[in-house]
């Protein structure tokens, strides 16, 4: 719209179509992050009792593939709206909550699953996959 066109920068088209299909990749790989954790997702910075040590799926390599996929998506957005407003505010909202909730979600891994956890660790990357995994 008119009152955000202040925020927008120039982009070729092919780049917003880039971004479109970040945007629309991202899906499938949500679902499939949300399937693997099942029970274990929980909206709360909360290790339950009943949780277990999810190390299948996305998880396999990559120990926080949720934050992972929200950024392929808000990076989407970003190049998809060419607005900084629209996309780079939610890009910048994601990297605050990435930045405040990461470190206390594996201190509460650690202490809820000790040595798996250590160990799980050693073999994933935190948002993308070791090099040469």
């Amino acid at each position: 719209p008119d009152v955000l066109s202040w925020a927008s920068f120039p982009l070729p088209d092919w780049a917003r179509w880039v971004g479109l299909a970040m945007a629309l990749a991202s899906l499938p790989l949500l679902w499939w992050v949300h399937e693997s954790l099942g029970s274990n997702f929980w909206g709360l910075l909360h290790v339950r009792e009943e949780h277990t040590l999810v190390t299948y799926g996305p998880y396999r390599r990559v120990r926080h593939p949720m934050y992972s996929v929200f950024y392929l998506y808000m990076v989407g957005l970003l190049l998809l709206t060419a607005n900084w407003l629209i996309g780079g505010l939610m890009l910048a909202g994601l990297t605050a909550v990435v930045i405040t909730r990461v470190q206390r979600e594996e201190a509460a891994m650690l202490e809820k699953f000790g040595d798996s956890y250590r160990e799980y660790m050693r073999h994933t990357g935190r948002f993308l996959p070791p090099i040469g995994a």
